[in-house]
């Protein structure tokens, strides 16, 4: 049985990986994919999450500092994604850590967009 890709905790995991790149763009760093962060986030979805959304607008304005077209391009491709990741209803309250099959899916959706934007954006993340 697969991993349920409409499941909040798989866009969660979508969502935290995207908002990790869009910083990475951003600002040149991020810690938003260590283990502690993540792991920080699927304790807490809805206090983390939230944070790290209310700062994208800021991250998208630093890559366009940067006056790189491309940068910017990236950027923008993946802050006009962030409203798609979110689930239905908003962010859930609650954890996904230790609380099966929702740990699994905040991972899987993590690790899927993960890899799919740095795929897409190689050039621009090194």
């Amino acid at each position: 049985m697969g991993v349920n890709k409409q499941a909040p905790a798989y866009r969660c995991g979508r969502l935290q990986a995207a908002l990790h790149i869009l910083r990475l763009l951003g600002t040149g760093h991020s810690d938003l994919a260590l283990a502690r962060s993540v792991d920080a986030t699927a304790d807490s979805p809805e206090t983390a999450l939230l944070k790290h959304l209310a700062l994208a607008g800021l991250h998208l304005h630093e890559a366009a500092s940067r006056k790189d077209p491309k940068r910017l391009a990236a950027a923008t491709e993946v802050f006009q994604a962030l409203p798609g990741l979110i689930p239905p209803g908003g962010v859930p309250k609650g954890r996904f850590r230790n609380a099966k099959p929702s740990e699994g899916e905040f991972s899987e959706g993590f690790h899927a967009q993960l890899c799919e934007y740095r795929k897409r954006f190689s050039e621009l993340l090194g």
